[in-house]
């Protein structure tokens, strides 16, 4: 008995021992975890002050976080005018490369610039504006802004368990590591997906979010050559016109207001619901303004995907992919054409005209030269 309690004793020191190692060992994972989140949050909040406006109200383009730009310009130029022909996100996200592949051009975006993440500002200059668009989109922007501060939240805990559970397992593996890879087998089924909807229409274009630092960031975009035909880009200046300004903005102010507000809808409901499925509506009479300032109207069907209906929502808010179908008529692409040859062949008529009368001109200022000189 007394040889047992001898053996007991000698034992209860080592189980003390094992208990504070690993209580030290969980110590030190839980202060380390801390120190990396909290540079990380230092990282994120000095990427948002690299783009802090002390005073927005007299700026007319405002960068917000996940993207959103508000252009203050849509609530002065008249219903269907057109400030610019570019959108205003290539301030933000100028093009880095451009690569033509068939009939489709793809241009990659600069993504290391984040936009604000305070909303309120934005809020009230919006409603300080005498229209009742701007209004909405200020309600819009404020329920937005509640639901992504509950995403940010539920977002760091995922990030703190992720690094809890591989802590032991990959030293050097990050959350943003695992959904890299994500993006990367994504980007090779939106390529499949565009290719197989430009064969059943060959006006399209695209563009793809893709997550970066907790935030879904505008990564890539790209058009059918048939459409940047259409709008009045050709091959000669499409490099060109693309690396200097980036998205082409072809839609009236009015169009693109009533876009916004629903876009910002749906973003609204599906981080309420904490859920994002497969979308894919029709936008009936869309107004589209050429380069050279021709209309028509078209019926377009925007399809939005994030390739990952059965994954949660982490992984569905990693990628993103919206692809723009545009139903044009033969007819209207017959009228467009006929409209061009027809402003060509007019201004060709003025630039011979222009010829003329300098080469009339200038004989008659050499006839006067001659008549002076010889009767000197």
């Amino acid at each position: 008995m007394e040889i047992e309690e001898e053996q007991k004793q000698n034992q209860q020191p080592q189980i003390n021992d094992s208990s504070e190692e690993q209580a030290k060992t969980i110590a030190k994972q839980k202060k380390k975890l801390k120190k990396q989140k909290k540079e990380q949050m230092a990282l994120q909040q000095f990427s948002y002050k690299n783009l802090m406006v002390k005073d927005l109200s007299y700026e007319k383009k405002i960068f917000l976080y996940t993207d959103l730009v508000v252009d203050l310009n849509l609530f002065t130029d008249e219903q269907f005018g057109r400030s610019n022909k570019f959108d205003a996100i290539s301030c933000w996200r100028p093009p880095v490369k451009i690569e033509q592949e068939n009939n489709l051009v793809h241009i990659s975006l600069d993504t290391s610039v984040d936009g604000l993440i305070n909303f309120d500002q934005i809020s009230n200059i919006l409603n300080s504006i005498p229209n009742q668009d701007a209004h909405d989109l200020s309600r819009y922007i404020t329920q937005y802004n509640f639901f992504l501060q509950k995403y940010f939240e539920k977002n760091r805990d995922l990030q703190y368990i992720f690094n809890l559970i591989c802590q032991d397992k990959h030293n050097n593996y990050t959350l943003e590591d695992y959904f890299e890879e994500i993006v990367q087998k994504q980007m090779i089924k939106s390529k499949e997906l565009v290719n197989s909807c430009y064969k059943q229409n060959k006006y399209i274009s695209y563009m793809i979010k893709t997550r970066k630092r907790n935030n879904k960031v505008i990564t890539k975009y790209g058009y059918s050559l048939d459409l940047l035909q259409l709008l009045g880009i050709n091959k000669d200046n499409m490099f060109r016109i693309l690396y200097q300004n980036g998205p082409l903005q072809y839609f009236s102010s009015q169009d693109k207001i009533k876009r916004m507000k629903e876009s910002l809808s749906v973003r609204i409901n599906q981080l309420e619901a904490f859920h994002q499925d497969k979308e894919e509506k029709m936008l009936p009479n869309q107004t589209i303004i050429t380069f050279d300032d021709l209309q028509f109207q078209c019926d377009i069907t925007m399809i939005k995907d994030n390739m990952a209906k059965d994954e949660n929502f982490y992984v569905q808010q990693v990628f993103m992919i919206q692809i723009a179908l545009y139903d044009i008529s033969e007819e209207v692409v017959q009228q467009i054409q006929s409209i061009r040859q027809l402003n060509s062949n007019k201004q060709q008529l003025q630039d011979d005209l222009k010829e003329l009368y300098q080469g009339l001109e200038y004989e008659t200022q050499s006839e006067i030269f001659l008549s002076k000189f010889y009767n000197i």
